[in-house]
């Protein structure tokens, strides 16, 4: 609270602006405005909040608890007012939400931050294991020499995407009473990727117009083996395909060709993104401007 009080007497010293005091104690300019605001409209309030008596630690510890208890159990603190009702039900105290948000701020070291949604059941019991199983066999796998010089082992990641438009533009400079636009370049049929990325950075790929599925990844798949052929003689000894769980790739028809072609493969786990370095390529890829000279991408 001591720091709530060097705040605001900064903010009365000549040419301190909110912007420079936030800077200063490290502090969002609006937690700045907002403390200001409050002392002009409430000042008892705040005056109150300053006060470090023992019933207003009691406040601070029943916000610490409701809090720690919400991210325990996975629910979304979406606003200070909501853990302000929270400890009013389970704790039977009134709190200020000026004193939630500095309690969460300063003593839980948390942040009102972007949330990012994720895919409900991305995090259930059974994905949590197999993300596991697929940890505990890939660790050692990239350990056992994928690194050293020369590597003693390989692994190639494979997976599929597609292009449906030419322009990945997804931010520009525009004057701020104009309007931030660009036009559409959609590809008409789309074109589908197949791309395959080994652990020494090499890549190859494929481009149809048509859907993947079982027969197209088997071409893809025979056409890489004999390039593997030509350029390492014998690299199914020290190679491991990585391909996630899409169902041309689980299938029993995919895995009976699979067991032809290569001997060694594993499947990532279920959402695992992060671990299959063959998403950072796509995600290459689809940036900025990708047909700059407009050329026809239409079959005819």
């Amino acid at each position: 609270m001591e720091e709530i009080e060097m705040i605001l007497a900064t903010t009365k010293e000549p040419y301190q602006r909110y912007q420079d005091v936030a800077k200063r104690f490290h502090v969002s300019e609006s937690l700045v405005s907002r403390l200001v605001q409050e002392q002009k409209k409430q000042p008892e309030k705040l005056a109150a909040l300053l006060c470090r008596t023992e019933a207003n630690e009691e406040k601070c510890d029943a916000i610490k608890d409701v809090a720690t208890e919400m991210l325990a159990s996975n629910k979304a603190i979406v606003s200070a007012k909501q853990v302000q009702q929270a400890v009013l039900e389970e704790k039977g105290k009134e709190v200020d939400k000026l004193l939630v948000r500095q309690v969460m701020r300063k003593d839980m070291h948390m942040g009102y931050r972007l949330a990012k949604t994720v895919v409900v059941q991305c995090n259930t019991q059974r994905c949590l294991v197999l993300r596991q199983q697929f940890a505990i066999r890939m660790i050692p796998l990239l350990d056992s020499g994928c690194f050293s010089s020369p590597p003693a082992r390989r692994v190639i990641n494979i997976d599929e995407s597609w292009l449906n438009e030419t322009r990945f533009v997804r931010r520009i400079w525009a004057p701020s009473d104009g309007p931030a636009t660009v036009s559409d370049k959609q590809v008409q049929p789309r074109i589908s990727v197949i791309a395959a990325l080994d652990t020494e950075g090499r890549v190859w790929c494929a481009l149809t117009q048509a859907n993947t599925d079982t027969d197209v990844m088997t071409t893809f798949l025979r056409h890489l083996m004999r390039q593997l052929d030509h350029e390492t003689p014998g690299w199914e000894e020290n190679t491991t395909l990585l391909l996630d769980n899409a169902s041309w790739h689980t299938n029993l028809e995919m895995k009976q060709r699979l067991a032809k072609l290569v001997p060694h493969v594993i499947y990532t786990g279920p959402y695992s993104y992060s671990a299959a370095p063959i998403e950072l390529l796509f995600a290459g890829l689809k940036l900025g401007e990708l047909n700059p000279e407009r050329l026809p991408t239409g079959k005819k």
